[in-house]
């Protein structure tokens, strides 16, 4: 009679099962990386095949991730995961340098990172950023080295008379919101009058149509939306943040509220020379009045207007930004402060 161990065989099929789906995943392992490393260096090449030139501003403090966002949405490079992946693999992440760049959609990703590591900013452009008052926007005319009596023709609005994009600013209101950001190239001839000009034209082509009669669905004139934009784009950041931010305060205004924007006794007391608080006797301190300031507060991104004119769907009347980036919303008093109290710590202590 033969015996055969049952046992032993089930013992060694099973080895024989682990050990295969041991190797199975390894394999797959080793093919997914593989796969990766392909997938990365085919968006590592350029995204044309032809020279075509981008300016790109890197504002101050910007992330990576920002970064690499702001490259792939003007198109010069392929994917912004495969940057920040480069970036990040090469011990780059804290050499980025800001500044304003002619950036060329026919290099390579490792080119476009080079010239950003290495700083090579575009020394003939003049670079107006989104969120900058008139007096921050004089600062940057000054350290082109334009004079004072040209600095103060420029942003004289009634240099302007008549131009399309000024046409719903009160008289007695200076340009201040109207600078429309944006980088442009300067030579010996250049002026800030012809910059301005240029950022008001600028501005013309945003102003569409479209959004105007989006804002009078909302109750507001272009002069209020360019306001109520320039409020936003102090508050907040990102373009859904700006969306519900922007119903917040649309909320508060068709109930009658303050609108309690902490920027706009901050730019009171700025504009008087004085600490910020919000107690500041000023039309523009919307702790103490009822409706918009009497002009904006900065000038204006297209992503800050959009949000007046389509913004969010939600009936909140109270947010705080928090200390992790996330902006959160609430219905009460009672709940704000909570949010606030838990997530708003280090940067509450500002306001």
């Amino acid at each position: 009679m033969t015996y055969h161990n049952n046992k032993s065989h089930k013992h060694l099929s099973k080895t024989a099962l682990v050990v295969s789906i041991i190797l199975i995943i390894i394999i797959a392992a080793a093919s997914g990386a593989a796969g990766y490393r392909v997938w990365i260096q085919q968006q590592m090449k350029p995204i044309s095949s032809e020279s075509r030139i981008e300016v790109v501003d890197i504002p101050e403090g910007a992330t990576v991730q920002e970064i690499a966002k702001s490259l792939q949405e003007k198109k010069i490079i392929r994917n912004a995961q495969a940057f920040t992946t480069y970036v990040r693999n090469n011990g780059l992440m804290d050499q980025l340098k800001a500044g304003t760049y002619q950036l060329d959609a026919s290099n390579s990703t490792q080119d476009i990172a080079s010239a950003i590591v290495e700083g090579k900013v575009q020394e003939d452009l003049i670079t107006i950023l989104p969120g900058k008052r008139l007096d921050q926007i004089r600062q940057v005319f000054e350290k082109k080295g334009f004079t004072t009596s040209e600095i103060d023709l420029a942003l004289d609005p009634s240099t302007y008379k008549n131009h399309p994009a000024l046409v719903s600013k009160p008289t007695a209101q200076s340009l201040e919101g109207y600078i429309y950001p944006e980088s442009f190239k300067t030579s010996n001839a250049t002026t800030p009058t012809s910059i301005v000009e240029q950022s008001l034209d600028e501005l013309a082509k945003v102003i569409t149509p479209e959004l105007i009669e989006a804002w009078r669905a909302q109750g507001l004139t272009t002069h209020e939306a360019i306001t109520l934009a320039s409020i936003i784009e102090q508050e907040v950041a990102t373009s859904s943040d700006r969306k519900n931010v922007a119903k917040v305060f649309l909320n508060r205004l068709e109930k009658g509220m303050m609108i309690q924007s902490d920027m706009t006794y901050k730019y009171a007391a700025l504009q008087m020379g004085i600490a910020p608080n919000p107690a500041i006797d000023s039309p523009y301190n919307t702790y103490q009045n009822i409706g918009l300031p009497p002009g904006p507060i900065s000038n204006v991104s297209k992503s800050s207007l959009e949000a007046v004119a389509y913004p969010a769907n939600h009936d909140y009347i109270f947010f705080v930004a928090g200390d992790d980036g996330i902006t959160r919303f609430s219905n009460t008093l009672e709940e704000h402060d909570a949010l606030t109290k838990k997530y708003c710590i280090e940067l509450c202590k500002t306001y």
